[in-house]
């Protein structure tokens, strides 16, 4: 198995996603209500929303960024040996 490689420059559409997904939880944290005021994590859901969808280009860095965090995870992945059901043998007990 080869390991994941990092992508220093992704599609304009994965980095739109990221945005996205940023601004969703940050949406969802200001819907919940937790003890930071809820206004300020609005507009910033707003924004990233407003910035990632016009300008997804800004949220490079972050992607690449997120990447490196999560390598390690994905590098560990792609080492285990998957056991698919159709390679064990079967015992048949009669």
């Amino acid at each position: 198995m080869h390991s994941p490689q990092l992508e220093w420059n992704p599609p304009r559409w994965q980095l739109r996603y990221l945005a996205w997904l940023i601004a969703s939880v940050l949406a969802i944290l200001a819907w919940q209500g937790y003890p930071v005021e809820t206004r300020w994590l609005r507009l910033a859901a707003a924004s990233v929303f407003a910035v990632g969808t016009v300008l997804p280009g800004f949220f490079r860095w972050p992607y690449v960024a997120l990447l490196y965090l999560i390598y390690p995870f994905l590098w560990l992945i792609g080492r285990t040996p998957v056991q698919s059901s159709h390679s064990r043998k079967r015992r048949i007990v009669t």
